[in-house]
């Protein structure tokens, strides 16, 4: 199983992603249609707090776990992105 994207790289994804114009396909690879509001799309500054939260939670998560995967964010790489 591959290790999930840091913090720093999902927003590096974000970004090119917003670039592309590409944040709702972003979005459905992350498996995120739908999730945050269902009567808007997902904006780079809303995925940007996607990626924090996700940060976050999983910090949360692992409490005295391995260190050296505290800023994973538990979002799979996008094809391309990096």
């Amino acid at each position: 199983m591959k290790k999930s994207l840091t913090r720093a790289q999902a927003h590096e994804v974000v970004d090119e992603a917003a670039q592309l114009g590409a944040l709702s396909h972003l979005a459905a690879h992350w498996d995120l249609a739908g999730h945050w509001n269902e009567s808007a799309e997902w904006t780079a500054d809303s995925m940007h707090e996607h990626v924090d939260d996700c940060a976050e939670m999983l910090a949360d998560r692992r409490r005295g776990g391995n260190p050296k995967d505290s800023d994973r964010t538990g979002l799979a790489a996008w094809e391309g992105a990096l």
